[in-house]
């Protein structure tokens, strides 16, 4: 019996899934037990954007630990100023810096510079990136 929870959480937690329902979004990765391997959001209405996005509904910083929110921000940063981050779902310095500078360039709907990844932030690079509205 022990032995079969363990595989059903091992399968579980190795197979990538998104549920959508009721505007909340919830993104399940493979990672460490330490770690956040569900990303959960909302739509969000950033006061400087003309349309809601869909965002994680927790701010994101630097943390040693994986985080499944992290690889879409890395991604949106590549997109947005090239292939300067490795996407690998850690926030560490180097993802901090890119935040700190996307911030700095779209202050106009980042509304500051933290190198935090707040609802504003994110809201801010999906804009920057065209993501689908």
């Amino acid at each position: 019996m022990k032995m079969q929870l363990k595989q059903r959480v091992a399968a579980l937690t190795t197979t990538a899934a998104m549920v959508v329902g009721l505007g909340t979004a919830v993104v399940a990765t493979a990672t460490p037990a330490s770690a956040v391997d569900v990303c959960m959001g909302s739509w969000y209405q950033n006061p400087a954007l003309p349309y809601t996005l869909w965002t994680p509904t927790r701010t994101l910083s630097y943390n040693t630990n994986y985080d499944a929110c992290v690889p879409n921000v890395q991604s949106r940063i590549n997109q947005i100023y090239g292939n300067v981050l490795t996407v690998d779902g850690y926030y560490g310095s180097q993802t901090r810096a890119w935040v700190k500078r996307f911030q700095n360039d779209y202050s106009w709907c980042s509304f500051g510079v933290d190198g935090v990844v707040g609802r504003n932030t994110h809201t801010c690079l999906g804009y920057a990136t065209d993501q689908a509205h």
